[in-house]
């Protein structure tokens, strides 16, 4: 009867996710046996209890990504502290440093912000290890454009308040996930970052709606990097990003030569193939004083 439990629990969070999004482009299943990380925090301000996840992900072939899916677990109640609801996520995509190892959480390096003013979604699935597991489900505002091969990392954080018997610190946790490197990288208690075996469990989709092309490159080339170009689901928000390498600034975006931008960020609503320039120029540095110094 467990295995069936578990069978049936992830059948359910396979076809929870199809109903909005067709096309599968990364899975991580929750693990049947269950296990669980907390990723999760007391807004506003913290506490020095608070702990957050991120884990990697790469796709063969390039894809817009429309919604992601995952699973997760309360964990004081089971010590007689009640339980605090979630009533908001967020969820982050990084870049990764060099060699892939670990996320970029430098300036840039965030590449996607989705604040949740809501639990998004949060249904019981049943008990797994002991302990009860909830799917979740978000549709992205913005498709974000994934490149083939590239190494993301995503970061799933919950926000809860303090469990209402003992006053415990928030205790959501993503689900453990199979299939990946059985390593994920986490901030700990005390505000120390490390690698924790096991993977987390979510899933990626792409929407199955037709889409456009959408091609962006740099001008000169190696004046600044361009990301954000690929297919996307026709009337969605497709997002480009320019940002200049050192000695340069950023100028404007160009569509046969006509400027349709000054923004490095440039947000439209893709409708027709497209392709774009963006136009970089040599930037100087300006040094002033003033005399008398006062």
């Amino acid at each position: 009867m467990k295995c069936v439990s578990a069978l049936l629990a992830c059948l359910l969070f396979a076809i929870a996710s199809v109903r909005v999004n067709a096309a599968e482009v990364f899975v991580q299943p929750p693990d049947p046996a269950g296990g669980q990380y907390k990723s999760s925090w007391y807004a506003p301000d913290g506490l020095d209890g608070d702990e957050y996840t991120w884990d990697a992900f790469s796709i063969a072939n390039g894809a817009a990504i429309t919604s992601i899916h995952w699973r997760g677990a309360y964990t004081n109640y089971l010590s007689g502290a009640g339980r605090a609801p979630v009533y908001a996520f967020t969820i982050s995509i990084y870049r990764s440093i060099a060699g892939n190892s670990q996320p970029d959480m430098g300036t840039g390096g965030r590449l996607a912000r989705y604040n949740i003013a809501s639990n998004a979604g949060e249904t019981a699935v049943g008990t797994f290890g002991g302990v009860i597991m909830y799917d979740y489900t978000f549709s992205l505002p913005a498709p974000f454009q994934a490149a083939a091969g590239n190494v993301y990392w995503v970061q799933i954080e919950a926000s809860q308040g303090v469990t209402p018997t003992y006053g415990w610190p928030p205790d959501w946790s993503v689900a453990r996930g199979t299939g990946g490197n059985n390593s994920h990288f986490r901030r700990i208690t005390g505000g120390t970052f490390a690698f924790i075996t096991g993977d987390l469990a979510f899933s990626l989709y792409s929407s199955d709606a037709p889409t456009v092309s959408i091609l962006a490159s740099a001008s000169p080339v190696n004046a600044g990097v361009v990301s954000g170009a690929g297919v996307y689901p026709i009337n969605s928000a497709a997002n480009l990003n320019a940002t200049p390498n050192a000695g340069f600034g950023f100028v404007n975006w160009t569509q046969n030569g006509s400027q349709v931008s000054t923004n490095p960020h440039y947000t439209f609503t893709a409708t027709v193939d497209r392709t774009l320039v963006a136009n970089f120029t040599q930037a100087f540095t300006v040094i002033t004083s003033s005399y008398p110094s006062y």
